[in-house]
């Protein structure tokens, strides 16, 4: 199987992450899930506590799933962001990579979903003295 991301595509997302982390103290992990997925918010909730991103320490984690083999996308975070942000949050991100993840420019859904997520958490998370170190992209490669 082919990787989901070619290593410039690769290169993209991480800069462009690292920017959207630059400018709040949260952390946005992006996952390719490899397989098929038939409830991505299931999947999503699993990833979370598997890459231990429940663990955050200022709970304030936000993970955004592609499952590009099932065409579903989902986004979950900790429960404080949540309460922070409001449900507007998860909406605007799925606006943000719908119509590029749908016409399989995953690249660009990653870099807009992390850019809406970031505007977001910026508001009630600003980048302060402990900065989240480097992007986190996590491509679970099939092939």
């Amino acid at each position: 199987m082919q990787p989901f991301l070619s290593p410039p595509e690769h290169d993209q997302v991480v800069h462009a992450l690292a920017g959207v982390e630059s400018r709040t103290s949260s952390e946005i992990r992006v996952l390719l899930f490899p397989g098929r997925t038939g409830d991505p918010i299931d999947t999503a909730a699993r990833e979370f506590t598997r890459l231990g991103l429940d663990r955050a320490k200022q709970h304030n984690a936000v993970l955004i799933l592609l499952a590009p083999r099932s065409r579903t996308f989902a986004v979950h975070a900790d429960p404080e962001v949540e309460e922070k942000c409001g449900s507007d949050l998860w909406l605007e991100v799925s606006r943000a990579i719908e119509s590029d993840f749908h016409a399989g420019r995953i690249p660009d859904s990653i870099v807009a979903a992390a850019a809406a997520a970031g505007d977001r958490l910026s508001h009630y998370y600003p980048a302060g003295s402990q900065a989240p170190g480097e992007p986190h992209v996590a491509v679970l490669d099939p092939g």
